[in-house]
């Protein structure tokens, strides 16, 4: 079947800053008689980079660089566990319609097909998980949004920009919904433990969702931020 490697590299120009994402097919991967498998890889490839340019709009980040006074500045994560990588980018400057700000997004690719994993798809009942993490941003955070804030309209939460680690889910917010003073756009972040009742083992975060953790490995985790 089809395996994907998603690289970030960082570049500099003229004082910004780019991360471009980018899917390659795994190195070893060898074609059947017929063709078949390399065909499903270079699909796979070709999927997961339309997704990553329609997510990031990666080539107009680079096309700004040449405007007057544009400034990018942008870093990013990958995280990878098992068929998924998850990547988040975050964007401060100049951004895609030309307006000064910051943005955060995430994208979480299957690397056996290169689509776009959907938020819905990780729970057997997406229903029911969606409704308990409106209840834990009612209950845990509404309660706690800082007065720094220029927008904190949190519900209804917004379920199609999301990125996962080791330690949960999180889930960005466009900044029209969720801004600070200073611009940047909030987000809200679910322990693996507040969601794990909603994902079955047919999940494809099964195993992050039911992963023990020590003492120690949380107290780090907590430590760590």
């Amino acid at each position: 079947w089809a395996e994907l490697d998603v690289h970030m590299t960082t570049k500099e120009q003229g004082g910004s800053t780019l991360t471009v994402f980018d899917a390659q097919e795994k190195t070893g991967e060898t074609a059947g008689e017929n063709g078949s498998a390399q065909d499903e890889v270079s699909q796979a490839e070709e999927t997961a980079n339309v997704q990553i340019e329609t997510h990031f709009a990666q080539k107009k980040a680079e096309q700004l660089l040449s405007r007057a006074g544009a400034n990018v500045q942008q870093s990013g994560e990958c995280f990878v566990s098992g068929n998924l990588a998850s990547l988040t980018l975050v964007w401060n400057g100049t951004q895609a319609d030309g307006t000064n700000g910051s943005s955060t997004s995430g994208l979480v690719l299957d690397l056996t097909t290169g689509e776009a994993v959907r938020l819905e798809q990780l729970f057997d009942d997406a229903d029911a998980a969606f409704t308990a993490m409106e209840s834990i941003i009612s209950d845990s955070v509404l309660s706690e949004l800082s007065d720094y804030m220029e927008y904190g309209d949190l519900l209804p939460m917004p379920t199609d920009d999301y990125a996962i680690d080791e330690y949960g889910l999180t889930v960005f917010y466009p900044d029209d919904r969720y801004r600070y003073f200073d611009e940047k756009n909030g987000a809200v972040q679910f322990a693996w433990y507040e969601l794990a009742e909603y994902i079955g083992e047919d999940s494809p975060v099964y195993a992050l969702a039911h992963a023990e953790k020590t003492k120690d490995e949380l107290e780090k985790a907590v430590a760590e931020g």
